[in-house]
């Protein structure tokens, strides 16, 4: 049985928050103090670092110090080491720089609460440790870790990254039983950057099938740097063994691979090969197409017919809602404040949404808490208005 091309699997994300946000019973009359800490990657190779998304969060403090001027007076830090040059080293260190914040140089006349983009999903974790341990809010802009799910470990944790490990957990733990595939095969590219990505997704396959009754699992890590000769003898194991396939990696090593599958007789509906795109971006992630422009084009054309697409839900990624938040101003902001060039055209604009709407959150956040004066934690559901559209926390659905 033949499977339609480019199918597009939709992921719903599950968002839980218990704030725990806290000051004196006391009436307070002036302004409350809040420090926000956001930790991050300060060189400009990915689309998560400091002076991409800095911008943005910026604005964002502009706007809630605006709008709750009576209320809030809030401030943000940016923690960074410029020592630490990439993505995975800002991971492994997230712990100690957020606790040489928090112990050493914060202000002690302010509430703390930790929000910034994450970088991958092991800085999530790391940085939601202490926050638990703490009682600091805490939310991120974009990567996330599946811990989210459980409130006992993060109760203080939430996000509005458009994509989520733990909505992967959860994709993954559904629909291999809900297709009753017994056997399946994870190809994963070790990349770092902005590819590491496809290596966290494919780890969160990996917990979600492992998880799973009466299943069969075979992993394969491939360098990013391979050969065609290195596809051919993976899908030859792969034939071996299993039918399904799930393949994290950049859209040219996909479309590699089921060119190869086709030389094969791979993709004649006997096997199904399975993909993700957390979004559109060709700078990023490579154009996920058949259409190269090259002599394998007719060929990647058939062979496509064997790929599903799992993607998030569609994001309205426009600017032009929110005041302030423009394409001019956010490229101003990065050249002058950053010295970084900001070209938005063909980058990801939902990873400068996301950061902004972070901050956007805390400012309602802290508005509904400010008027509980009683010293406690409780678990709250609300739904929050956000431009450039709803989030729903609790058991709820970022639409």
């Amino acid at each position: 049985m033949g499977i339609t091309p480019r199918p597009t699997i939709v992921l719903k994300y599950c968002l839980f928050m218990r704030v725990f946000f806290t000051h004196g019973a006391q009436v307070v009359s002036q302004p409350i103090n809040v420090e926000i800490a956001s930790i991050g990657h300060i060189y400009p190779d990915n689309s998560v670092c400091l002076p991409y998304v800095g911008p943005a969060q910026d604005i964002a403090l502009e706007a809630i110090n605006e709008q709750y001027e009576h209320l809030f007076n809030f401030s943000i830090t940016y923690i960074f080491d410029r020592k630490l040059k990439s993505c995975v080293d800002v991971a492994d260190n997230a712990a100690d720089l957020v606790s040489r914040w928090y112990y050493k140089k914060r202000s002690v006349n302010s509430i703390p609460a930790l929000v910034f983009p994450s970088c991958t999903d092991t800085e999530t974790y790391a940085v939601n440790q202490l926050a638990a341990s703490h009682n600091l809010l805490m939310i991120t802009g974009v990567a996330t870790h599946y811990v989210l799910m459980n409130k006992t470990q993060s109760p203080t944790f939430l996000t509005v990254g458009h994509s989520s490990s733990s909505s992967y957990l959860q994709f993954y733990s559904a629909v291999i039983p809900l297709f009753n595939w017994r056997s399946v095969f994870i190809l994963a590219v070790q990349y770092t950057g902005a590819g590491l990505s496809y290596v966290n997704i494919a780890r969160t396959a990996v917990r979600a099938i492992s998880s799973l009754p009466n299943q069969m699992l075979t992993v394969k890590f491939i360098s990013e740097v391979f050969t065609a000769t290195t596809l051919q003898q993976v899908l030859e194991q792969f034939r071996s063994i299993s039918r399904v396939m799930l393949c994290f990696g950049r859209a040219e090593v996909v479309r590699a691979l089921l060119i190869e599958a086709y030389r094969l007789n791979m993709t004649d509906g006997e096997y199904v090969y399975v993909t993700v795109e957390s979004f559109v971006s060709p700078s990023l992630f490579g154009r996920l197409d058949w259409n190269y422009g090259d002599e394998d084009d007719q060929i990647a054309k058939r062979a496509f017919q064997s790929l599903l697409v799992v993607r998030p839900v569609d994001f309205n990624d426009t600017l032009t809602e929110v005041r302030g938040f423009t394409t001019a101003e956010l490229s101003r902001r990065a050249r002058s404040e950053y010295n970084f060039s900001l070209t938005l055209t063909g980058q990801p604009l939902v990873n400068l949404i996301s950061p902004f709407l972070a901050i956007n959150l805390l400012g309602q956040v802290s508005k509904h808490t400010k008027h509980d004066t009683s010293v406690r934690s409780e678990a709250r559901l609300r739904c929050y208005k956000l431009e450039p559209g709803p989030l729903m926390t609790g058991q709820g659905v970022v639409k």
